[in-house]
């Protein structure tokens, strides 16, 4: 079985572990929100705050902002 480089984990293995890798939320490097931040987006949204107003304030885009606040992503984040 080829052996495979997984990039940002500098996990190399078969494949069959890398769900155990993956770097969630704000233990990725490159997330530029935090579990605080994402619990005031949701908390902002569910008050009637816009997506947009929102998006530029993170630096985000408003689609991220939606995932987060459909629950989409950062579910991990109560």
């Amino acid at each position: 079985m080829p052996r495979y480089r997984y990039p940002y984990t500098g996990f190399t293995g078969s494949g069959e572990k890398y769900a155990d890798v993956i770097r969630r939320g704000a233990d990725n490097p490159h997330a530029k929100l935090t579990d605080d931040k994402v619990r005031s987006i949701r908390e902002r949204l569910a008050n009637g705050a816009k997506r947009d107003e929102l998006a530029a304030e993170y630096g985000v885009c408003a689609d991220t902002i939606k995932a987060v606040g459909d629950g989409r992503t950062w579910r991990h984040v109560k």
